[in-house]
């Protein structure tokens, strides 16, 4: 007379290679992530000027205005230097609202109590206020390269707050030119009218280039509803 079913010791076996599979899927999922960050780590190392343009159009792209007219919270300005001069670049500096800035993963990695890490780092959400540029906010000493300065959330006044850091030392100058739906303008302030622009030219000339050759780069502004049917007359010349 046959057997039906299945004894212990077969049982256990398929449990022990269910087990021994579910964990070298597992494994490979991970290899897998490790890779990939191994490989844009790569990527970066070895072209941080890719690397730079990424950033910069990936933060660009999340620029951000509230549909209230009386929100101050949310903003773009690029404006010139100290001086009022544009250059051949464009503006100098750039400050914007964007849902782009990447959470601050710190707070996972610090022992540090609540108390002391929103002192040192403020809080951790909403809203991000970027600054491009190469001034540093507060201070009067000058830094050699692109300067970035970050403040989540934003608090409604572009001149100040966040924390700052070098985004890269390979740039040497960079500019911003913002399209109005027609031309491209040197400066731009959503105060003046309260539309993002419909694209920004970002121009830059790298630190160790002696030819001083000038690389551009275009970034498309989703948010923005700028175009040729819909220009944008009261942004600053």
């Amino acid at each position: 007379m046959g057997r039906s079913g299945l004894t212990l010791i077969e049982l256990v076996l398929v449990l022990a290679l269910t087990a021994t599979l579910t964990g070298a899927v597992g494994y490979g999922f991970m290899a897998g992530l490790d890779q990939q960050r191994r490989h844009t780590a790569r990527q970066s190392d070895t072209d941080p000027v890719a690397s730079l343009e990424r950033q910069i159009t990936r933060l660009i792209e999340g620029a951000k205005l509230t549909e209230d007219a009386e929100d101050t919270t949310t903003y773009m300005v690029g404006t010139a230097d100290a001086t009022g001069d544009t250059g051949t670049l464009g503006c100098d500096t750039l400050v914007f609202t964007t849902t782009a800035g990447a959470p601050d993963f710190g707070p996972l990695l610090s022992e540090d109590d609540y108390e002391t890490q929103y002192t040192a780092a403020g809080p951790a959400g909403g809203v991000t206020e970027v600054q491009l540029g190469g001034q540093l906010q507060g201070r009067t000493e000058s830094v050699d390269g692109l300067l970035v300065r970050i403040q989540r959330p934003s608090d409604g006044d572009y001149t100040q707050g966040g924390n700052q850091r070098v985004l890269s030392g390979h740039v040497g100058s960079i500019g911003f030119r913002f399209w109005n739906g027609e031309s491209w303008d040197d400066t731009w302030d959503t105060a003046t009218e309260r539309r993002l622009p419909g694209a920004i030219l970002v121009s830059y000339v790298l630190a160790d280039d002696a030819t001083e050759t000038v690389r551009t780069f275009t970034v498309a502004v989703p948010a923005s509803d700028v175009d040729a049917n819909s220009t944008v007359t009261g942004s600053v010349e």
